[in-house]
């Protein structure tokens, strides 16, 4: 792997990574990522060869977390979602190959990185808390709801990890709200934070649907929170901005009854009959749909008619329950 050593500014600080380490470190990630694929599209290699591999390609992995949590915090937030979807694939393969441990392994370095960036985040707000800036301020604010986003998604027990957030969240706000009223946001600013907002809403919306329901909730429950915080603290005039983000705010509330509404149904009647369910009515609808065509285009008898209706009431009385 590649060493990508620190580099010191006249004054002694932290200067950003070089750009050529960042490209030599995101081409080592996407060799591993290119191997682990080849790894698991070779169905002839021997499980004992699979494994060894396997190993490898894990201290390989661990070289590149590393050499990631030591990148400039603000450098690594497009870095940690790569990295993160390498780790998930690779846990899904140690799974399919059953093996337990190394999946496991997986899971620990993906709670361990998104800790360590939790942990680096909050140490670099404490400058911007003391001297806020409104597009500083803004950009920290979303990012942290992002972390939080992956830390929900990754982690076995994410409530270990709420507090830490809600504390972050609430220091960024009270500080945007002092720095908004120091120096108010011009209407360009104001058009990219409402642009940022809608575009994150919109990629949970698209996200969730590979979550369970709890868990899809609460991603919406916190997406939610921040389109109601900037509507009452930052949009608080009518205006085109202000209804754009209503009406994404209205989206994301109308997914969430419909996740708490299906949370609510599996525990009560289980996940294999709610499962089940779903797959029955779109059955149906396609039923229906088939009958109406079939009667529109054909001149039937009457008979046929009549059971075509009995079968489109069954239909009916199936979608009401």
């Amino acid at each position: 792997m590649t060493d990508h050593p620190s580099q010191q500014t006249a004054d002694g600080q932290s200067a950003a990574p070089a750009a050529a380490d960042t490209e030599r470190l995101r081409d080592d990630l996407a060799e591993l990522h290119r191997r682990v694929q080849a790894l698991e599209l070779d169905g002839s290699m021997p499980a004992s060869e699979a494994i060894d591999e396997l190993e490898r390609l894990e201290h390989q992995l661990q070289e590149i977390v590393a050499a990631y949590n030591e990148l400039d915090p603000e450098s690594e937030r497009g870095e940690l979602s790569a990295l993160l979807a390498d780790l998930r694939h690779w846990r899904g393969f140690c799974r399919q190959l059953d093996l337990p441990e190394a999946g496991d392994a997986a899971q620990e370095h993906v709670e361990h990185l998104l800790a360590g960036a939790a942990d680096t985040w909050q140490q670099t707000q404490h400058p911007l808390l003391h001297n806020p800036e409104p597009e500083a301020c803004f950009d920290a604010l979303l990012h942290t709801t992002i972390l939080q986003l992956e830390t929900h998604s990754h982690f076995h027990d994410p409530s270990s990890e709420a507090d830490r957030f809600t504390g972050i969240r609430e220091s960024l706000r009270e500080a945007l709200s002092r720095a908004i009223a120091k120096h108010p946001p011009d209407e360009q600013q104001r058009q990219r934070w409402t642009t940022a907002l809608c575009d994150n809403a919109a990629a949970v919306l698209t996200a969730v649907d590979e979550l369970r329901p709890g868990a899809a909730a609460v991603q919406l429950d916190t997406v939610a929170d921040d389109l109601e915080w900037h509507l009452q603290h930052v949009e608080t005039e009518r205006g085109p901005r202000r209804k754009r983000l209503q009406r994404k705010l209205a989206r994301i509330r109308s997914e969430r009854e419909e996740r708490h509404l299906q949370q609510r149904l599996e525990s009560r009647f289980g996940q294999r009959f709610v499962a089940f369910s779903e797959r029955l009515i779109l059955v149906l609808i396609c039923l229906v749909v088939g009958l109406m065509t079939v009667e529109w285009i054909y001149a039937l008898s009457p008979r046929t008619v009549f059971w075509f209706r009995m079968i489109d009431t069954a239909a009916c009385f199936c979608f009401l329950t």
